[in-house]
């Protein structure tokens, strides 16, 4: 008999910021993601991606991958949220989210 384990990938849902919310320019943006993954010994890896180039890789805390950020300019912005376990099983949070900040 063969028995086969799969790694099931960690699941990530964006709970904020709304897409093409209104933000200023030095202030905080605050993106809230939630995290579940069924490998109960699985240590987790965020990563945000943010095409004004300040990518940002962490641990998230117990349940949530949330993170901060204040733009030091003013446009459009889109963030994407990715979460991987140490078994390089990957979830990411659709859609992007597109914040704007103005001065």
């Amino acid at each position: 008999m063969t028995v086969t384990v799969r790694n099931g990938s960690p699941r990530l849902t964006f709970d904020g910021p709304a897409s093409w919310t209104g933000h200023r320019v030095g202030r905080q943006v605050r993106l809230r993601a939630s995290h579940f993954d069924s490998g109960a010994n699985d240590t987790l890896f965020s990563a945000v991606t943010r095409d004004d180039s300040t990518d940002d890789e962490y641990a998230p805390n117990a349940g949530s991958c949330d993170r901060a950020q204040a733009f030091t300019r003013a446009g459009m912005y889109t963030i994407g949220l990715k979460v991987s376990d140490d078994d390089r099983a990957r979830g990411s949070a659709a859609p992007w989210r597109f914040v704007t900040v103005s001065a």
